[in-house]
């Protein structure tokens, strides 16, 4: 019995020490149309890095460096309900005052060629101007180039959409990037 405690203890500090350290790697903004690797830095009066908070968004065209990973915004469509109601009729339809919104990202994994990223739409979310979180509809049925759940190699880079249910209203979204043990970063869209 004082064996199984004493595992199950050090399992729980494993887990708290994995979590407390997250990932080596830090967030950085490069420029979107250069073709240099090397961070930009930011020249924004706020004191938090660009990309690190809400109210401080790395801008949309940009590049953000996160988790081995490069992250671009290639494409906005907004409103897209009529792509996503002509992909299948029992898609949800939005409330009055909602529309879909679709944010086509490009992610590449800049690990060497033998080990793997992987990504998933469930690290995702939307915020509006207002403030208001919108989880990503990751059961669109029969609207192509959606982005899916994979791991790529090193070098290899993959490509899909976001969606999410918004208020019209917004006038400003923001991509939240949240992975369960890693660096956290927010994008603008638009």
């Amino acid at each position: 019995m004082k064996n199984k405690l004493r595992i199950f203890i050090a399992l729980i500090v494993l887990v708290i020490l994995t979590i407390a350290c997250g990932s080596s790697d830090e967030v950085t903004v490069k420029p979107g149309d250069t073709e240099s690797n090397e961070p930009q830095s930011a020249t924004v009066e706020e004191t938090e890095p660009v990309g690190s908070v809400r109210s401080n968004p790395a801008p949309k065209g940009s590049i953000v460096a996160a988790d081995n990973m490069d992250f671009s915004v290639l494409e906005t469509i907004r409103p897209a309900d009529d792509i996503i109601m002509a992909g299948n009729q029992f898609n949800t339809k939005p409330e009055e005052g909602y529309q879909y919104i679709l944010v086509k990202l490009q992610i590449k994994c800049n690990k060497n060629s033998d080990e793997t990223c992987s990504i998933s739409p469930f690290n995702f979310e939307l915020i509006g101007n207002e403030g208001i979180i919108y989880d990503s509809e990751w059961m669109l049925a029969g609207v192509e180039g959606m982005l899916e759940s994979k791991e790529f190699y090193g070098e290899a880079t993959v490509s899909g959409y976001i969606g999410a249910i918004i208020k019209s209203s917004d006038t400003t979204i923001v991509l939240t990037y949240d992975p369960f043990l890693g660096d956290k970063f927010y994008m603008s869209v638009e």
